[in-house]
């Protein structure tokens, strides 16, 4: 395939736009969003340079998918011919980002908040911290009175072993987790948030 994008730019490039991808499914895609923010900390990019890839190259393919009345749950494929020509034409669809942009803008959002966060810290804590908000994404967008089928109490275990002060992390992933949460979604905010702290309440 001939292209405007360097071999390298591309290798560069397509665990980002597998990762994007993701928040296209027509799924639950907010656990994804820690693992976006890793995968976004490990391309070297800058935020205007993925807030472009986002934009420009992936959500002009992606969003289709969630306009449908069923549309993909599991992987999207999306054409890589087409993303190295979104690549090269850098431009925004400025109109079609005002009307559908609100489909997946909470989480994108919240995708470049732990991009920074991760940035601060040393690349060897990375792991531990995406596993955190994973954790902590999946009890709070669990419908209140639901089990988890993810050992989510083995989880905090170990995760404290690692020294990962999970109060903390809930502290600040807090806001993200209720920008993310839909106002027809089952239970509050404050339900949810009760379920993520007595998840993470220490063993006596």
């Amino acid at each position: 395939m001939s292209s405007g994008l360097s071999r390298s730019e591309l290798e560069r490039r397509r665990p980002l736009w597998g990762a994007m991808s993701d928040l296209f499914l027509d799924t639950e895609v907010r656990e994804f969003v820690p693992s976006l923010a890793l995968t976004c900390a490990r391309s070297g990019y800058d935020e205007p340079t993925l807030e472009r890839i986002f934009w420009a190259e992936v959500f002009p393919l992606g969003i289709g998918n969630l306009q449908q009345v069923a549309g993909e749950w599991a992987a999207l494929a999306l054409d890589e011919a087409e993303l190295v020509r979104n690549a090269e034409k850098g431009k925004v669809p400025r109109l079609s980002k005002a009307l559908s942009g609100w489909m997946v803008g909470s989480e994108w959002t919240g995708a470049l908040t732990l991009l920074r966060w991760l940035r601060q810290e040393p690349t060897e804590r990375w792991p531990l911290l995406v596993r955190a908000w994973v954790l902590l994404c999946r009890r709070y967008f669990e419908k209140p009175g639901d089990s988890s089928l993810f050992p989510l109490a083995e989880e905090v275990s170990a995760l404290r072993k690692e020294g990962v002060d999970l109060g903390a992390e809930w502290q600040r992933f807090q806001p993200i987790a209720r920008s993310m949460l839909l106002a027809s979604e089952e239970g509050s905010p404050q339900a949810r948030g009760e379920e993520v702290e007595r998840l993470l309440v220490p063993p006596t």
